[in-house]
């Protein structure tokens, strides 16, 4: 019977053996690791954006959500769960944003946890700046543009407006439950 030298593979052991299997995935003796995880910043900045924006505008205009409750055929009892359910809305949006910033500030470097945080912590910082903006810079802003620019950004402006003829004021909540 023959005997065999059996020994323990040593880290050293398996990068050769990696390189000499798969020489393009090491690199300097090391072996790369897989990413995990998705790598889409700009589709994480869309959707940061998107949802700070839409969390910022139903904050802000509380008011305005009570008044075209009033005016629509909504009981009180409805009006009270549709606001309950915008605060549930609002709170729940909270939490996933203090989530993304918690593992923006907890995770290293470099990683695609960060990554994908700081595109949707960098929305909804932009979505805060577009919405906290004071009109007068605005208007300081559209001042600085030339003329070309500015009829420009006037005729897109008036090209959504007749492409989309529904107005926020025109909106109105019905219910057809009779029973809730």
């Amino acid at each position: 019977m023959r005997t065999y030298a059996f020994r323990k593979m040593t880290q050293a052991d398996f990068r050769d053996r990696v390189r000499r299997i798969d020489a393009s995935s090491c690199r300097n003796g090391q072996t790369k690791r897989p990413e995990k995880g998705s790598r889409r910043p700009f589709l994480n900045m869309l959707t940061g954006f998107g949802g700070a924006y839409i969390v910022m505008t139903v904050a802000r205009n509380r008011e305005a959500i009570e008044v075209h409750l009033a005016d629509g055929s909504l009981s009180a009892g409805q009006q009270h769960v549709v606001l309950l359910a915008l605060t549930v809305f609002l709170a729940v949006a909270a939490v996933a944003l203090g989530i993304n910033v918690f593992r923006w500030t907890m995770s290293r470097p470099k990683t695609i946890k960060r990554s994908n945080s700081s595109g949707v912590i960098l929305g909804a910082f932009l979505a805060a700046a577009l919405i906290y903006t004071p009109a007068s810079v605005v208007e300081a802003g559209m001042g600085l543009l030339d003329d070309n620019s500015r009829s420009l950004l006037v005729a897109a402006s008036e090209g959504v407006k007749s492409a989309v003829p529904v107005s926020a004021a025109s909106i109105a909540f019905v219910s057809s439950l009779s029973g809730f």
